[in-house]
């Protein structure tokens, strides 16, 4: 039972340091949303190889089945995917909405920002809603 414990431990590791090294890349613009699965599907599968080879080293000598071997590494590839996409997703959404991302949007640098101004000349007596002139109708 302690093997077991020492296995999840190192692949738990393994998942948060391959997680932390994506958060880095997002940092520095190389995941982005159109590539993110891609990412999470290589780190699972580095996760599930890497626990695949962990049960089968002689130091730990699990004895495992062929069959419990493939559940597992099954097991490692689905929880090895999660961890890396909900971690990396909520980063991007919280960089995506941060003032660094708005600034290099090309969007941004396209349209100004709507906001409610006053407009560029100033109101007449015909624009004011309490205005007592009334205009003339000619008839």
């Amino acid at each position: 039972m302690k093997n077991i414990f020492i296995i999840c431990g190192l692949l738990t590791g393994l998942v948060l340091v391959l997680t932390a090294t994506g958060v880095m890349l997002v940092w520095n613009r190389r995941i982005k949303d159109q590539n993110l699965s891609r990412h999470a599907l290589l780190v699972a599968l580095v996760t599930a190889a890497s626990g695949y080879w962990l049960m089968l080293q002689p130091f730990f000598a699990l004895r495992l089945q062929d069959t419990e071997l493939w559940v597992l590494s099954g097991l490692l590839l689905v929880l090895g995917y999660i961890v890396f996409w909900i971690c990396i997703d909520r980063v991007l959404a919280s960089f995506r909405h941060s003032d660094k991302y708005k600034e290099s949007s090309v969007l941004s640098m396209l349209y100004m920002p709507s906001e409610d101004d006053d407009g560029d000349f100033p109101a007449t007596r015909l624009m004011q809603p309490n205005s007592k002139r009334r205009p003339q109708n000619p008839a």
